[in-house]
């Protein structure tokens, strides 16, 4: 039997450069940190930190300070650098309290705001802005006019005690969109550049009141388990006798069952995504030989771990890059055939991670209206390098569309339709022989795969989640014989805070 080969094309090199330098132009763009300053009555902040005319009819420029021909906010050229200063200082005042009254929070340049503005009612002695901080009554700061009335952020409350789709309440209570960059406000509602939905005639400053700078965290743990059966070559089903007798390998797979556990942290702003994803992994493969016995492989352990980061992008789009780190063994060894002696290393299935570093680059687009959601995601693989065995795993495509239907405001329901190809080995571990079994060939990785799947999820208002997942293919084409998937089922639990 000869082994797989696969030539490593530099075109998959560049294209991955332009997708990193695309992706970090991306979130250099959106990280961008203006200097926080207190919003001037008649102006807002915009996503990318810009402070812009809002209303034209009131925004006056506080001293130190012009509109530029575009409706900006910039500061006026000055050799003065006491001035200078002491304009900063106007504009960024903060409150000396040493203990935070009732219905208020300190912000992290050190102003203490109200969590609600439009019924927050300053201590003795003090004022609110319209931004809803809170002011000495003899601190003359630009903002020092008669305040209009400010209306609060949406809550629950507003919605008679329900989330609207889209959208999660956060600890403090207000509602903020899940994804910033693709939400639609309801009516008499607008979105903030950090996601929190505002009554119209606000002008609260939620880009400096951004729940813990704009940032919520999240975890997340998912069971997920693979039933295999033997074998396909690829579209025709091929049992174990013929694997043997037709093929000429000593033993052939049975079944297989992989478990696996994955535990999720995410860090989540209107500006990006970063996930630290964890693995472990059970496997166990039976085996049958010529004469009819029996024996059963098993594996488990840590897999690999991979970090992604997520940005959005304008017309509902997102991207995503990330690194899978080596973290799962390659090197389980044991037992092999019905003796249940010997001390060998397992099939490049039964093995727990890549033994590379592995570039995980991709898209999504996103959009919905009313009830009914809809999108498309794709993830590329790129496996880099050999590992210390002398092979690599072949790259891996994913496409998946789906669609999402809101029954209530705690239970959706979603169906998709997902595409996978995984390409080939290259090389083969010296210690595999390619003859005793087609899992032991590494000829016998790799195909297209089409999954049908549905899923269900409870959300409550909280953002504590529960979910169930169930897959099978609809079609299969195999470099075989392999064993081919006959379901998948999932259940996943989250909490966001």
């Amino acid at each position: 039997m000869m082994y797989s080969s696969r030539s490593t094309s530099p075109f998959k090199f560049n294209v991955a450069a332009i997708w990193f330098i695309a992706i970090g132009t991306l979130l250099h763009t959106n990280l961008v940190i203006a200097e926080e300053i207190e919003i001037p009555a008649g102006f807002q902040r915009t996503s990318n930190g810009d402070i812009v005319v809002e209303d034209p009819v009131i925004a006056v420029a506080p001293e130190g300070y012009k509109i530029s021909s575009n409706g900006k906010l910039v500061k006026e050229a000055t050799s003065d650098s006491e001035s200078q200063a002491a304009v900063e200082n106007t504009m960024t005042a903060s409150s000396e309290m040493e203990e935070i009254p009732p219905g208020f929070h300190r912000m992290p340049n050190g102003d203490i705001m109200a969590n609600s503005p439009s019924t927050a009612v300053a201590p003795p002695g003090y004022r609110l802005t319209e931004g809803g901080i809170l002011k000495k009554l003899d601190d003359e700061s630009p903002d020092a006019a008669p305040p209009t009335v400010v209306a609060a952020a949406a809550t629950v409350d507003d919605f008679g005690g329900e989330i609207p789709p889209g959208y999660h309440r956060m600890p403090d209570g207000t509602l903020m969109a899940n994804s910033p960059s693709k939400a639609v406000a309801p009516d008499g509602y607008h979105l903030m550049p950090d996601g929190t939905l505002m009554a119209n005639g606000s002008s609260m400053d939620h880009s400096s009141h951004s729940h813990g700078g704009g940032g919520m965290w999240m975890v997340e743990y998912k069971f997920e388990h693979m039933q295999m059966d033997c074998c396909l070559d690829t579209t025709n089903e091929v049992s174990p006798e013929q694997v043997i007798n037709d093929y000429g390998y000593l033993m052939s797979p049975t079944d297989m069952t992989m478990d696996m556990h994955m535990f999720m942290v995410m860090y989540h702003t209107s500006k990006y995504m970063v996930m630290l994803m964890a693995h472990y992994m059970s496997n166990e493969m039976g085996m049958v030989e010529g004469n009819g016995a029996t024996s059963t492989m098993k594996s488990s352990g840590i897999g690999d771990t991979i970090l992604t980061v997520q940005a959005p992008w304008r017309y509902n789009l997102g991207f995503t890059a990330g690194l899978s780190f080596p973290t799962g063994s390659i090197n389980e060894r044991g037992p092999m055939g019905a003796t249940g002696t010997g001390d060998f290393r397992y099939p490049y299935g039964m093995q727990l991670g890549s033994g590379t570093y592995d570039v995980i680059l991709g898209f999504d687009y996103e959009d919905s209206k009313d009830k009914l959601g809809w999108g498309v995601d794709y993830e590329y693989t790129l496996r880099t390098g050999t590992n210390d065995n002398n092979y690599t795993l072949g790259d891996k495509s994913i496409l998946d569309g789906w669609v999402r239907w809101k029954f209530t405001n705690t239970i959706d329901g979603k169906a998709n339709l997902q595409f996978r190809e995984t390409g080939k080995i290259s090389g083969a571990d010296p210690e595999l022989n390619p003859g005793m079994s087609p899992a032991t060939d590494a000829d016998n990785y790799g195909g297209r795969r089409i999954d049908l799947g549905v899923a269900i999820k409870y959300e409550t208002p909280r953002m504590t989640s529960v979910g169930a997942e169930l897959s099978t293919p609809i079609y299969q084409d195999l470099y075989g014989p392999q064993m081919f998937v006959e379901w998948i089922a999932g259940l996943k639990f989250g909490f966001m805070f």
